[in-house]
């Protein structure tokens, strides 16, 4: 038992340095974050801490000595896409649980550094039953869209990309499953 706190304590580690030295880089899309939003890094897919059965899948920087910790499946809200979001301490017994709430995805990074925010869940286009849940802004004339949910796969956690085109009153364009760098997230406050 002691050899698995250790290496997930050594894991949890390795992934807290990553968050904050990633928060701590400036962001090269000035659209990508916001200071209401935390940007949480995507914590791989090897071992990890869970609490309640719910898998950290992004580490978040560090408040003061705890760390944040996004768990479990994104899920469709009311008025957002929801994530829980928790504050974990690392004890001689292991990782406890200081707090959790459910909190709105305010925006999606990709891995190839595209942030796409959310476009709110009144009326929006879909493409082949899939919705756009994302904006990725623009390339050149077309714009660039998340369709559908979220996949975990192979990879990481996968989402659709489309570019789009408007075209006699019909959308054109390509789709490309893409790899999810990061999420960022809101208060629990602003759902």
């Amino acid at each position: 038992m002691k050899r698995g706190i250790v290496g997930m304590f050594v894991i949890w580690s390795t992934l807290a340095l990553v968050a904050c030295d990633a928060a701590a880089t400036p962001i090269a899309n000035p659209a990508a974050a916001t200071p209401e939003e935390t940007s949480c890094d995507f914590a791989g897919t090897g071992a990890t801490i869970a609490v309640d059965g719910n898998r950290a899948n992004f580490a978040c920087p560090k408040l003061g000595e705890s760390n944040i910790v996004l768990l479990g499946d994104i899920k469709v809200g009311d008025k957002s896409w929801q994530i829980q979001k928790a504050v974990v301490n690392m004890t001689d017994k292991g990782f406890t649980t200081k707090s959790t709430e459910t909190v709105p995805v305010t925006r999606i990074e990709l891995a190839d550094g595209s942030s796409c925010a959310f476009a709110g869940t009144g009326t929006t286009i879909t493409i082949d039953g899939k919705r756009a849940n994302f904006t990725c802004g623009r390339q050149g004339d077309n714009d660039v869209v998340l369709l559908g949910d979220i996949k975990a796969g192979d990879k990481g956690w996968q989402i659709e990309r489309a570019v789009i085109n408007m075209m006699n009153k019909s959308f054109a364009g390509t789709t490309e499953a893409m790899t999810i760098k990061a999420i960022s997230v809101g208060s629990a406050a602003k759902r």
